[in-house]
Parts: structure tokens; C-alpha cells; sequence
């Protein structure tokens, strides 16, 4: 892992989905195609049912991110978002202890990717349980 002042490297993003399709196969083209918008390979953690209505699923899933610096990590999250979506709320930059840097994206409409129907990206430099937010039912 790198270190820039104190700082610990931000290797990844990770990206929680909501995709109108319970279908397997669907679910898979869905998530190869947020890939491609994103112009590199999606890591897929878990795709499953989700749990909250039977016509959508939800993946968990992380995308390489390679920056050094809290303010590298911002950009580089953001540039990869807008090859999804054009407006995207935020969250943080939140800082934890001094040295643990913590940034967010929400998205509900407006994605390039057809049946993507919610995304929320995190950026953060020290390995998180992911807590996703309580996603609201996709019309």
C-alpha cells in the first residue's frame, strides 16, 4: 500500500446497485455494462434479490480507483461516476481519526446504463464495512 503523508492509498471504489431485473443474466449484462461506461472492469462482490421488492436486485461491486491523496480520491470518484450518471448528491469528505478519509456519491436517476436504477459510490482509504443506505423502491 502506498503512503502519502500519513495518509494511506485509496485503492478502490466501491459501488452498491439497484438494477429493475431479477433475472441472472440480465443482472450480469446490467453489471458489464456499468463496466464499460466505466471504461474498466467491475469486481463483483455479490449480485443478489433484492430484498425489498421482487422486479429489482442489488449488486455489491468495486472498480480500481489508484489515488494517493484524499483530494486524488474526490476527483478520480467523481470522474467515474459521471460516466454513469450526470448528478450524483454528496457526502463527506468525512475524515475519521486524522488519517481515515471517507467520500460518497448517491445516485437515483439519469444513469446511462439502461435498468441501473440507483448507485452509491464510496471512496475511502481504510477497509470498511459496507453499510449500504436504505434504498428507497425503484418505480
Amino acid at each position: 500500500m502506498g503512503d502519502h503523508l500519513g495518509v494511506e492509498h485509496f485503492e478502490s471504489i466501491r459501488w452498491h446497485l439497484i438494477i429493475k431485473s431479477r433475472h441472472p443474466e440480465k443482472v450480469d449484462g446490467v453489471l458489464n455494462a456499468v463496466g464499460n461506461a466505466l471504461g474498466q472492469p467491475l469486481r463483483v462482490l455479490e449480485a443478489k434479490k433484492y430484498w425489498k421488492d421482487s422486479v429489482h436486485s442489488e449488486a455489491f461491486a468495486e472498480s480500481r480507483l489508484d489515488a494517493d491523496t484524499p483530494a486524488d480520491a474526490v476527483f478520480g470518484l467523481m470522474l467515474q461516476a459521471r460516466r454513469l450518471a450526470l448528478h450524483w448528491m454528496t457526502f463527506g469528505p468525512s475524515s475519521y481519526d486524522g488519517d481515515r478519509w471517507e467520500f460518497e456519491l448517491l445516485c437515483t436517476d439519469g444513469f446511462v446504463v439502461p435498468r441501473l436504477t440507483w448507485a452509491n459510490a464510496i471512496a475511502c482509504n481504510f477497509n470498511a464495512t459496507a453499510t449500504p443506505r436504505d434504498v428507497p423502491a425503484a418505480d
